[in-house]
């Protein structure tokens, strides 16, 4: 497959755009095929269009059933590759959505990583993360909706009461836009919900030699999926792969979170320019 390649310099920013040409057969075959009756169908459907690449990946969406965080799923079928609906306003992504965060992931979910898991929703995503942690590892779940952080909490306990022991899942009632600094730095912060600009406030509580995934953008439009790396010699990274419009995170008006687009750019920028001469930004495009 050709890759088209746009390059924008400044004296401390190098741009990398990829553009990854679809192919429409292809396309049309996934949403031809969507409709899956079972957790392993669901699976195989994944991993036929590419979503899940890894055996890593495949067994721990294989362990933890979709099915399980969903008390009434829409046209009763949980399986489908579509979001669900949660109620309380909220939903809970796509197959294909899960199965890409965890790919993006999953080599910094090792056993005996700390998680930050904002915006956890259902808690499906937590179940999986807490899996691959393992029993030395620590999941922290942040939800500002009560009544899904309750939700989330009695499937956790009744289908998969082993993630709860010793504290390896704790649900925290929050604004996770805050993050949750009190049991930082983290391994792995994952952002289940759109953010308009980079979120700062996150940056820093990722560990050395840690990873950031978010959503960033407008969540009338498409986001780009951006992933922030942190080495151990603090030169930061950004993955970012165009995606689906995801709802926004929080409960009151991202511009009293975060200022104009310009100027908290230009304060990121002042931010990695301390650690680092250069930031490369690499943009794999692929749909959602």
């Amino acid at each position: 497959m050709k890759l088209a390649l746009v390059a924008l310099m400044s004296t401390s920013l190098v741009v990398i755009a990829w553009a990854a040409p679809m192919e429409q057969q292809h396309v049309v075959r996934e949403y031809e095929d969507w409709r899956h009756e079972s957790n392993d169908e669901m699976i195989e459907a994944l991993k036929r269009f590419g979503h899940i690449a890894s055996p890593k990946v495949e067994s721990v969406m294989r362990s933890i059933d979709r099915r399980r965080f969903i008390e009434r799923p829409i046209m009763n079928n949980p399986y489908w590759d579509i979001p669900q609906s949660l109620g309380f306003g909220s939903v809970m992504s796509s197959p294909k959505v899960h199965a890409q965060a965890l790919e993006i992931l999953k080599d910094y979910l090792k056993p005996g990583a700390k998680v930050l898991d904002i915006g956890s929703g259902s808690g499906y995503l937590t179940a999986c993360m807490a899996h691959m942690v393992g029993p030395t590892g620590k999941v922290y779940a942040v939800e500002h909706i009560e009544d899904l952080v309750a939700q989330a909490n009695k499937s956790m306990h009744t289908y998969y009461p082993n993630l709860m022991e010793g504290g390896r899942v704790q649900f925290v009632d929050g604004d996770g836009r805050e993050g949750h600094a009190a049991e930082g730095p983290y391994d792995v912060i994952y952002v289940g919900g759109a953010v308009h600009h980079y979120p700062f406030k996150l940056f820093n509580q990722i560990s050395a030699n840690g990873r950031l995934l978010a959503y960033v953008g407008n969540s009338r439009g498409k986001q780009h999926l951006v992933a922030i790396d942190r080495p151990y010699d603090y030169s930061d990274k950004f993955i970012g792969n165009v995606s689906i419009s995801f709802k926004k995170l929080g409960k009151c008006n991202m511009n009293e979170y975060l200022a104009d687009q310009n100027e908290q750019m230009l304060k990121f920028y002042d931010t990695v320019k301390n650690n680092v001469d250069s930031v490369e930004h690499e943009m794999l495009y692929a749909y959602g």
